[in-house]
């Protein structure tokens, strides 16, 4: 199953953003690609293919691995993202 935002629906037409906010976002991406290629080997593999949008079992299948470990994967991928980006995962 996927993760789905709640409450938070996207608009029908995108804003045009100043250019404050285009340097906000290009630095958030600098952030996120640095944290993303800061996890290990394998929780980077998993969390590239579940945005790709694999199923656990799909990506099971491609990495020789079992689905928990799979699933292992994304949870330590995610809480290490969330660390390195000062996201508060418990918050809802």
């Amino acid at each position: 199953t996927r993760e789905t935002p709640v409450g938070d629906r996207l608009p029908d037409r995108a804003e045009q953003l100043n250019s404050g906010q285009i340097a906000e976002f290009n630095d958030l991406e600098h952030r996120v690609r640095d944290a993303v290629a800061a996890l290990p080997v394998r929780q980077r593999q998993v969390m590239a293919l579940t945005l790709a949008g694999f199923t656990a079992a799909q990506i099971a299948q491609q990495l020789g691995c079992g689905q928990a470990a799979v699933r292992q994967n994304q949870v330590r991928g995610r809480d290490s993202l969330a660390r390195q980006l000062g996201i508060d995962r418990r918050q809802p």
